[in-house]
């Protein structure tokens, strides 16, 4: 398995282990360094001495959304460095932090350093005014990157790449290269390509397992019998017998013995380098076959913990190689740009092209940034209304509005990812019949950035409302969940001001209609995707339901269509479960996933794939609307799915989530694709701030939340148990845009 090398200069690590102990869980302090810390190094192996870069400081997001940069001047056969320096240039947090000068200000190398030299180059290629530049940043120490490397002659990509890459880790361990291999792996360069491989040997005749972890930078994938890049993977993975005159000597046999031998990532990297290896080893030949590669990659199948949930990777750089063989041909790539856009780089030409062409090249590198990562980009998110709109109950209205007067919450401060790490908080007890509000409060606290905005007590702060405030009240519930120390708390922070009647506003502008959940029917759908293809079904509309064309002046068949127009950040969906006139629920099996492309359900139906993920099910148990009970599953922020029923909190695993007869679904987005984007929004609907006054009517300002500071509270109202969660839950939402007005 020689050809399975992967560079970085560190050592490798060995441990043997007793069958028994292959498959025990690694205590926390040995997988984590630090929270957040995304480079944890593999199980078994020691956590480092010394972190060498804060992991909080790396950016994974573009700071400015702008157009590609500028080209490379060809300074003699140097198009191998243009493009590899290209897809360096366009790696969004070496980037960031190349651009922020941080290395230059601190390094006290004499003489040639490569990242002050990338540094020089980066700041050149993205701030410059000139279509193209000359590179001599670093063509002019090409000999101090790599011995061998000599100016005018063509060399190997890849090659370069692994020595520029080496090079860069040097000179970020200078001084420190004594250090351990874990320590070594918190440099800058290391915790943004870096990973960690396992190779396990299995002894065949006592199932002993013998485990090392060797350090990447990049995967180099064997291509020859491989026509895509995931069977190359499959290959990469798949287990090699050790016997004949490759016995393997087992440490616990003491004699040699037949073993099989096989690779999986263990620690999966920020940004995922893979070389396809197109050039014979000997001859330099070129395999010049078609090999896919696609343009999302889950990296999950390949680890050494295959269960789990996905491992999503964006492509974001390919770099080709046109020619016959190794010694001749040209380099050139494609990258995406902070504006989210593909560019075509060739030397000092940069030309904007599109995705397909994209994935239609021989390409020879491929670098893909890491999905979770990317969670939740706000570049797209400029022109937009108040905070919870923004947060994803509505996000931006449909092209075509006019663009917002006045920006009431900064987008750039709505965080979609969870600040701190923490299990499922606490419980609600039932105040009779408060299920319905009890699990929808629930599903509410764990969406992480209405959360995040109502722990940081900002709308308090700044709120000047007398009387009833429901964003005031909801941060003192969720602070309650979160902060408290009790199993379960009482909600009458909520549950005192419940006193509206629940209603739906269907606001409409010039054919847009805003919403902030989407109900769905599924009295002929066995599943939430075949009710969005219902619900995106094109309707006739003839006879009495003629419609009147402004265009032919007249009465006129025609279609009408319902798709998204914008999606939000976060989707709620309600399966309609209640008939409208008997109230008689329909308990059939709906079956909804995990994960969910929203984008077949768009407007612009072709592109890249709008996924979101489950993050919480509100579940009805009963058979019809007059009765029943309320619970909830939600995932916390420590990534564990939890069933909160009441007062009861108790931790579950994901297919528990997913076969429940669910009536509320919420899916927080996995990725803002389209960066650079700008859309417009309208205001909140009057009709909320309207139900805001009503709602508030009447009641008098709350100092405390305790019950015997309460004395208003009205039996008749929390009593009776509520036939309408998600309208519930739809006017709480409502309440608190309006209440941000």
């Amino acid at each position: 398995m020689a050809d399975k090398h992967l560079t970085c200069p560190m050592v490798a690590q060995e441990e043997d282990r007793a069958p028994q102990e292959s498959s025990s869980p690694a205590e926390p302090q040995e997988l984590c360094m630090a929270q957040d810390l995304e480079m944890v190094v593999a199980e078994g192996m020691a956590p480092p001495r010394r972190i060498l870069f804060p992991p909080e400081k790396i950016c994974m997001a573009w700071q400015h959304s702008q157009r590609a940069g500028a080209g490379l001047h060809n300074l003699g056969n140097t198009c191998f460095l243009n493009s590899v320096l290209q897809c360096l240039t366009y790696t969004p947090p070496l980037a960031n932090h190349l651009l922020s000068g941080e290395h230059s200000r601190a390094c006290g190398q004499k003489g040639f350093c490569v990242m002050c030299r990338m540094e020089v180059h980066v700041q050149q290629v993205l701030h410059s005014s000139a279509s193209a530049i000359e590179p001599w940043a670093v063509v002019d120490f090409l000999t101090e990157i790599g011995e061998n490397f000599q100016h005018g002659r063509q060399e190997d990509a890849h090659e370069f790449l692994r020595c520029t890459m080496d090079a860069m880790q040097r000179a970020c361990l200078r001084g420190n290269s004594d250090l351990d291999m874990s320590s070594q792996a918190t440099t800058i360069v290391h915790q943004i390509f870096g990973g960690f491989l396992r190779s396990r040997v299995t002894c065949w005749s006592c199932q002993a397992v013998s485990d090392s972890y060797e350090a990447f930078l990049d995967v180099p994938l064997d291509i020859k019998a491989a026509a895509s890049v995931t069977a190359a993977l499959e290959d990469f993975v798949k287990p090699e017998h050790l016997d004949g005159e490759n016995c393997f000597k087992c440490s616990k046999c003491d004699k040699m013995t037949a073993a099989s031998k096989r690779f999986t990532v263990h620690r999966a990297p920020k940004v995922l380098t893979v070389c396809l290896k197109r050039f014979e080893a000997f001859t330099g030949d070129k395999i010049s076959k078609v090999v896919e590669y696609p343009q999302y990659l889950d990296l999950r199948p390949y680890m050494s913990q295959a269960a789990g949930e996905p491992l999503l990777y964006s492509l974001y750089a390919v770099l080709v190689h046109g020619g016959g063989s190794c010694r001749a041909g040209h380099y050139f790539c494609y990258i995406k740009a902070s504006d989210g856009l593909w560019y075509r780089m060739d030397d000092k030409s940069v030309d904007l092209c599109n995705s397909d062409t994209v994935l239609r090249q021989q390409a020879y590198l491929l670098f893909y940034i890491r999905y979770r990562t990317q969670l939740f980009n706000l570049l797209l998110c400029k022109n937009m209304d108040s905070s919870l709109f923004q947060c994803g109950f509505l996000a931006v209205v449909a092209e075509g509005m006019a663009p917002p007067q006045r920006i009431l919450f900064p987008p750039e401060k709505i965080c979609m990812a969870w600040q701190h790490s923490q299990r499922a908080g606490a419980g609600l007890h039932n105040l009779g019949n408060t299920c319905f509000l009890n699990s929808v409060l629930q599903c509410l606290t764990y969406t992480p950035p209405l959360a995040n905005h109502l722990l940081s007590g900002e709308h308090s702060r700044a709120c000047g409302q007398k009387g009833f405030c429901v964003m005031c009240r909801m941060e003192v519930h969720v602070q309650q969940v979160l902060h408290s120390s009790a199993s379960a708390i009482e909600p009458w922070a909520v549950v005192d001001f419940l006193t509206v009647t629940c209603w739906s506003c269907q606001a409409v502008s010039d054919s847009y209609e805003a919403f902030l959940d989407v109900p769905l029917d599924i009295k002929a759908a066995a599943s939430v995707t075949a009710a969005l293809e219902d619900f995106v079904k094109p309707e006739h509309l003839d006879g009495e339901n003629c419609f009147k064309c402004s265009k032919c002046d007249k009465m006129t068949a025609a279609s009408k269509r319902f798709t998204v127009h914008r999606a939000p950040k976060v989707l709620t969906v309600c399966l309609k479960r209640f008939e409208a006139f008997t109230g008689d629920k329909i308990s059939k099996v709906v079956e909804y996933p995990q994960y969910l492309d929203l984008r077949p359900y768009m407007s612009q139906a072709a592109g890249e794939p709008l996924l979101y993920s489950l993050y919480a099910v509100l579940v009805h148990g009963g058979g019809s609307c007059r009765a029943g009970h309320y619970f909830c599953y939600i995932k916390a922020s420590d990534g564990l799915w939890y069933r909160m029923n009441d007062k009861s909190v108790d931790l579950c695993d994901s297919d528990t989530v997913l076969r429940q007869q669910a009536y509320l679904l919420f899916y927080i987005r996995c990725s803002d694709l389209e960066v650079g984007q700008r859309a417009s929004s309208s205001p909140a609907p009057p009709e909320a701030r309207s139900l805001l006054r009503q709602w508030a009517a009447g009641s008098k300002q709350v100092r405390s939340v305790g019950q015997q500071h309460l004395p208003h509270r009205t039996k008749a109202a929390v009593g009776r148990c509520c036939p309408a969660g998600p309208q519930i839950m739809f006017e709480v939402t409502k309440l608190l845009a309006g209440n941000s007005v």
